[in-house]
């Protein structure tokens, strides 16, 4: 009887050992992707703060050229002697401001295009990463 119930027991004591350490390994696994996945994380929000800490400098640096220009426009225009003298300074800023506004505009918008791009990958590199380790698991 006693062989009876040693040959019930050992092989369900085996199963259930074999089973413990799958789920152990599991947990270590899961353990390595959510590591993985929050460094991911981070390099993107690096990235991504990188972006916008340029695209912020390039901004205040316009800012501070287009206020030196609207400056310079005021003192030309106090010293005009006409009416037609100041209508070609005002149109001469205006169309320099314009320009200048659409040049920084592309420049900001570029930086942030770079940047949303490159931030991404790290989070896209994790995503294939984990999308390979369940296929192969399959």
């Amino acid at each position: 009887m006693s062989d009876k119930i040693e040959s019930v027991i050992t092989p369900t004591a085996e199963a259930f050992q074999a089973g413990y350490e799958k789920l152990q390994a599991s947990f270590g696994e899961a353990f390595v992707h959510s590591k993985a996945n929050l460094e991911a994380l981070t390099a993107s929000a690096k990235i991504a703060a990188e972006g916008v800490k340029q695209a912020s400098e390039v901004s205040i640096a316009y800012l501070q050229s287009s206020a030196t220009l609207a400056t310079e426009t005021a003192k030309s225009l106090g010293g005009v002697k006409s009416l037609q003298e100041a209508v070609e300074i005002q149109a001469d800023y205006a169309k320099s401001a314009m320009s200048t506004y659409f040049a920084e505009f592309t420049k900001v918008s570029d930086i942030m295009l770079g940047a949303m791009k490159e931030s991404v990958k790290p989070i896209s590199e994790r995503t294939s990463a984990v999308w390979s380790s369940i296929q192969s698991a399959r």
